[in-house]
């Protein structure tokens, strides 16, 4: 067991997966990510005085097509780093124990991880400091949807320390989509991913999108 997140990997393993300065970092920052969490970017008391529901803030599909099953193999649950030395976003799950260990920028935090056939389901426990609900669902072997849930519908979507929290995590998930694991990719055949929200939004407003894209790549 892993000391203080629990689940069957030993902290030397998540050293070979995140390095030991991230696993060092995080323990020691533990109390710190706890209070800021539940006392500024998830106050305990806004929270028990208002309803917040969780909305989607992100879903996507990643496509790696002849490469079945690999990105779950060669990323989620494998016990090395595939990309490059600074990823932004790096994942370790423990399908043993349950847990599912992912770094921010070095910073490790761990959900609560239910494994079923054709994917995980992802929840927030005692330690973690984004309480994300998260579902990954392998339903092809050539592909797999991510599902990210936050519990922003409401006053604490407003909160500044929330915003600093959202952007500093969405933003190392940006740098490893776009430059932290491109040697995986490249291994998988160019894999890719494709942003399903925007998929599901109306017609006319995808098209005013497309053409305020269209007129930007002509200005340029």
């Amino acid at each position: 067991m892993t000391f203080l997140w629990g689940g069957s990997k030993t902290l030397s393993e998540l050293a070979v997966k995140f390095g030991w300065p991230s696993v060092i970092m995080s323990i020691i920052l533990t109390p710190f990510l706890l209070l800021w969490s539940n006392v500024l970017a998830y106050p305990f008391w806004l929270y028990d005085c208002s309803y917040h529901g969780n909305k989607t803030v992100q879903e996507f599909e990643i496509n790696y097509p002849g490469f079945d099953n690999q990105w779950r193999e060669r990323l989620y649950e494998s016990p090395t780093n595939p990309g490059r030395a600074i990823v932004g976003w790096n994942v370790y799950a423990d399908v043993e124990g349950e847990k599912f260990f992912e770094s921010f920028f070095g910073i490790i935090q761990v959900l609560d991880m239910k494994v079923e056939d054709k994917g995980y389901t992802l929840t927030k426990n005692c330690l973690s400091w984004f309480p994300a609900t998260v579902n990954i669902d392998f339903h092809q072997p050539d592909r797999h949807t991510v599902k990210i849930d936050l519990p922003v519908t409401g006053p604490n979507m407003y909160n500044p320390f929330f915003l600093i929290t959202k952007y500093f995590v969405f933003s190392s998930l940006l740098i490893a989509k776009k430059w932290g694991y491109e040697p995986l990719k490249k291994d998988l055949g160019g894999a890719y991913s494709v942003n399903l929200l925007m998929k599901k939004l109306p017609k006319k407003i995808m098209s005013v999108i497309n053409r305020s894209r269209k007129t930007k790549e002509r200005s340029l």
